[in-house]
């Protein structure tokens, strides 16, 4: 079909730049989406109406589990998929794998911050407001970098070569 407007993503060529600006991306958007949630949640129901009142402390503990595992679970699998990797798979295999395994890690943050806000405003409980608050806060220090990806993948020396050269070109 000419001229058709749907444009093919040719992983083969996916750079460490692509990858993190994808992943910076998301990560903003997944962020912004919880922050504009959560405001938008405090307008309709009413930040006056919120009591200073502890949750029940089975609820609370078994909301701190469920948010502390979760993240824990996402560091765990983060490492075990990007350590799985072997230094002589191609560099786009890294890349394509670490960026996976890095969305994979944003949702299992995201998704207990987000139930622990909606819950806290539903029942008009600040304690699990502020668990929310302690996790988003958790979750923008997962902001992904260039330092961390090549600490983080085992690349080889061409990698490296490379990935530092790529940076010392932008940087001119």
């Amino acid at each position: 079909m000419k001229g058709s407007s749907k444009q093919k993503v040719d992983f083969s060529t996916l750079t460490f730049d692509q990858v993190i600006k994808q992943l910076k991306i998301i990560h903003l958007a997944l962020l912004g989406g919880t922050v504009i949630n959560i405001m938008l949640l405090g307008y309709l129901i009413g930040l006056d109406q919120l009591n200073f009142r502890i949750t029940h402390p089975a609820i609370l503990s078994v909301a701190m589990v469920v948010v502390i595992s979760l993240c824990y679970i996402g560091h765990i699998l983060f490492k075990k998929s990007t350590n799985s990797l072997h230094s002589t798979a191609s560099l786009q295999e890294k890349l394509i794998s670490y960026q996976q395994a890095k969305i994979l890690n944003f949702a299992l943050v995201e998704g207990p911050m987000l139930i622990c806000a909606i819950i806290g405003f539903i029942n008009k409980d600040f304690t699990l407001l502020a668990l929310a608050l302690f996790t988003s806060l958790y979750f923008y220090s997962l902001k992904p970098s260039k330092e961390e990806m090549l600490t983080t993948l085992p690349l080889s020396g061409n990698d490296k070569v490379f990935f530092r050269w790529r940076n010392d070109v932008e940087r001119a």
